[in-house]
């Protein structure tokens, strides 16, 4: 007899797997291995961030489709990238990554520093907005006020055709910064 269809909460669940599987599957037939930085493996999963329980359920579900992650996914940064391989393989398959029980309680939000690495940043991958010395000054308001910064660089053209920094453009007054002596 058919069960029927699935409820929304065992679709949701299964969601991730059936997702992992069909990129396990790609690759495979393409003769690749499967990589994904953690955050894509964590957005499998519909998360940001490695908490305890969000470790927890994904090894557990990794582990139930004989996979791990080398290295394991509760080290490096976000960005890092990791491997999916059977349970038992890699560098360091003696060595099993820590449970979310054997890892350290997570700080409150309140206790945790803030600290972001420059590419985390989605503007470190675009170019530096800025402008031209000669040109003219609502150019440069506009661009501040449309993108919402307090200043832009402002850029000189030397006699070889080389741009050189010439300073900035601020939207508020600034204080000249003193040299050193």
């Amino acid at each position: 007899m058919d069960p029927g269809p699935e409820s929304a909460v065992e679709q949701e669940s299964t969601a991730p797997v059936r997702r992992l599987e069909e990129i396990v599957d790609a690759a495979v037939e393409r003769g690749e291995e499967v990589r994904l930085t953690v955050r894509e493996l964590l957005g499998l999963w519909g998360h940001a961030r490695r908490w305890p329980a969000v470790i927890e359920e994904i090894q557990n579900r990794l582990a139930e489709l004989g996979l791990a992650t080398t290295p394991s996914f509760t080290e490096g940064n976000i960005n890092s990238s990791v491997r999916i391989v059977p349970v038992g393989t890699g560098p360091h398959a003696e060595f099993p990554p820590p449970t979310a029980s054997e890892l350290p309680d997570e700080p409150s939000l309140d206790d945790r520093p803030v600290a972001f690495l420059v590419d985390q940043l989605p503007s470190a991958g675009c170019p530096v907005e800025s402008v031209r010395i000669d040109d003219p000054l609502p150019s440069a308001t506009t661009t501040m006020t449309a993108k919402k910064y307090s200043q832009l660089a402002a850029w000189t053209t030397t006699d070889d055709s080389s741009a050189r920094s010439a300073g900035r453009v601020s939207a508020r007054p600034t204080s000249p910064t003193p040299l050193p002596p």
